[in-house]
């Protein structure tokens, strides 16, 4: 389990990853399908972020986690970013 920035939210997700698995943050969430439509805003920036999906409307950051390099950070409707140190981004739902 990996601590986020508001466990309130987190509490169900939180328990899929682990620091001691060598797999990326992907990989723990058991590849999950990544939706390539969506844009990631100020991902760098903590309560910042903001994820786009086809055009519709912006959903802004509601917790965030690091494990490891990278930063993991959910949004609203189990909508979940994992971005790498160099900025490239996956972005998938989690139920």
């Amino acid at each position: 389990m990996i601590n986020f920035t508001n466990m309130k939210v987190a509490k169900q997700i939180s328990k899929w990853f682990d620091h001691e698995n060598p797999q990326s943050a992907y990989e723990q969430l058991m590849g999950l399908t990544p939706y390539k439509e969506c844009k990631l805003f100020n991902w760098s920036k903590i309560d910042s972020a903001v994820l786009v999906y086809r055009g519709g409307n912006a959903l802004r950051e509601i917790s965030r986690a690091i494990l490891r390099d990278e930063t993991i950070i959910l949004f609203p409707y189990h909508w979940v970013a994992i971005v790498q140190p160099d900025g490239k981004y996956v972005v998938t739902k989690y139920l």
